[in-house]
Protein backbone atom coordinates (compact mmCIF):
# COMPACT_ATOMS: atom_id res chain seq x y z
CA UNK A 1 0.00 0.00 0.00
CA UNK A 2 1.29 3.17 -1.06
CA UNK A 3 1.77 6.12 1.91
CA UNK A 4 0.26 9.25 0.67
CA UNK A 5 0.46 12.66 2.86
CA UNK A 6 -2.38 13.57 4.21
CA UNK A 7 -2.20 17.68 3.68
CA UNK A 8 -1.62 17.51 0.16
CA UNK A 9 -4.50 15.10 -0.69
CA UNK A 10 -6.53 17.65 0.95
CA UNK A 11 -5.16 20.29 -0.31
CA UNK A 12 -5.43 18.97 -4.10
CA UNK A 13 -8.76 17.86 -3.11
CA UNK A 14 -9.43 21.29 -2.79
CA UNK A 15 -8.10 22.92 -5.63
CA UNK A 16 -9.34 20.91 -8.20
CA UNK A 17 -13.21 21.30 -6.85
CA UNK A 18 -13.35 17.25 -5.40
CA UNK A 19 -11.73 16.08 -8.43
CA UNK A 20 -9.13 14.47 -7.40
CA UNK A 21 -11.02 13.49 -4.08
CA UNK A 22 -12.63 11.20 -6.16
CA UNK A 23 -8.66 9.88 -7.23
CA UNK A 24 -7.94 9.69 -4.26
CA UNK A 25 -10.88 7.71 -2.92
CA UNK A 26 -10.17 5.20 -5.80
CA UNK A 27 -6.70 4.84 -4.85
CA UNK A 28 -7.50 4.05 -1.14
CA UNK A 29 -10.16 1.56 -1.70
CA UNK A 30 -8.13 -0.04 -4.17
CA UNK A 31 -5.23 -0.38 -1.81
CA UNK A 32 -7.54 -2.31 0.70
CA UNK A 33 -8.88 -4.36 -1.63
CA UNK A 34 -5.65 -5.61 -3.01
CA UNK A 35 -4.10 -6.00 0.73
CA UNK A 36 -7.13 -7.87 2.07
CA UNK A 37 -7.62 -9.73 -1.05
CA UNK A 38 -11.39 -8.52 -0.90
CA UNK A 39 -12.79 -10.38 -4.18
CA UNK A 40 -16.67 -10.11 -2.70
CA UNK A 41 -17.14 -6.41 -3.84
CA UNK A 42 -16.67 -4.31 -6.61
CA UNK A 43 -13.55 -3.34 -7.88
CA UNK A 44 -12.51 0.66 -6.97
CA UNK A 45 -13.37 2.45 -10.23
CA UNK A 46 -16.73 0.43 -10.30
CA UNK A 47 -17.51 1.72 -6.74
CA UNK A 48 -16.59 5.37 -7.95
CA UNK A 49 -18.89 5.01 -10.33
CA UNK A 50 -21.56 4.21 -8.44
CA UNK A 51 -21.22 7.06 -6.68
CA UNK A 52 -20.99 9.37 -9.40
CA UNK A 53 -24.02 7.69 -10.94
CA UNK A 54 -25.94 7.69 -7.75
CA UNK A 55 -25.33 11.74 -7.34
CA UNK A 56 -23.16 10.58 -4.02
CA UNK A 57 -25.38 8.19 -2.49
CA UNK A 58 -23.63 4.96 -2.67
CA UNK A 59 -20.71 7.05 -1.24
CA UNK A 60 -22.43 6.85 1.88
CA UNK A 61 -21.81 3.48 1.63
CA UNK A 62 -18.66 3.15 0.22
CA UNK A 63 -17.73 5.22 3.75
CA UNK A 64 -19.25 2.28 5.76
CA UNK A 65 -17.31 -0.40 3.54
CA UNK A 66 -14.19 1.45 3.66
CA UNK A 67 -14.35 0.97 7.87
CA UNK A 68 -15.45 -2.76 7.03
CA UNK A 69 -11.79 -2.92 4.64
CA UNK A 70 -9.83 -0.82 7.41
CA UNK A 71 -11.02 -3.26 9.90
CA UNK A 72 -9.74 -6.47 7.74
CA UNK A 73 -6.41 -4.90 7.06
CA UNK A 74 -5.66 -4.03 10.21
CA UNK A 75 -6.40 -7.90 11.79
CA UNK A 76 -4.47 -8.52 8.34
CA UNK A 77 -1.68 -6.70 9.58
CA UNK A 78 -1.51 -7.96 13.38
CA UNK A 79 -2.01 -3.91 14.32
CA UNK A 80 -4.71 -3.14 16.84
CA UNK A 81 -7.92 -3.19 14.70
CA UNK A 82 -11.08 -0.84 15.77
CA UNK A 83 -14.63 -0.51 13.28
CA UNK A 84 -15.08 2.88 12.92
CA UNK A 85 -17.48 2.36 10.15
CA UNK A 86 -20.28 4.23 11.72
CA UNK A 87 -17.90 7.00 12.19
CA UNK A 88 -17.31 7.25 8.44
CA UNK A 89 -20.53 7.29 7.55
CA UNK A 90 -21.81 9.82 9.76
CA UNK A 91 -18.74 12.10 9.07
CA UNK A 92 -20.27 11.87 5.17
CA UNK A 93 -23.99 11.76 5.89
CA UNK A 94 -22.87 15.49 7.51
CA UNK A 95 -20.70 16.14 4.59
CA UNK A 96 -17.60 15.43 5.73
CA UNK A 97 -16.52 12.87 3.98
CA UNK A 98 -12.83 14.56 3.56
CA UNK A 99 -11.98 14.01 7.22
CA UNK A 100 -13.03 10.48 6.94
CA UNK A 101 -10.36 10.47 3.97
CA UNK A 102 -7.81 11.99 5.94
CA UNK A 103 -8.52 9.09 8.82
CA UNK A 104 -8.77 6.23 6.31
CA UNK A 105 -5.70 7.44 4.68
CA UNK A 106 -3.70 7.54 7.95
CA UNK A 107 -4.65 4.23 8.90
CA UNK A 108 -3.49 3.09 5.80
CA UNK A 109 -0.08 4.45 6.23
CA UNK A 110 0.05 3.03 9.49
CA UNK A 111 -0.85 -0.28 8.00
Amino acid sequence: MEKRSIGVSILLSIITCGIYNLIWMYSMADDLIKFTDDADGEGAGVEILLGIVTCGLYFFYWYYKMGKRIYKAELKANKHASDDSILYLILAIFRLGIISNAIIQSKINQI
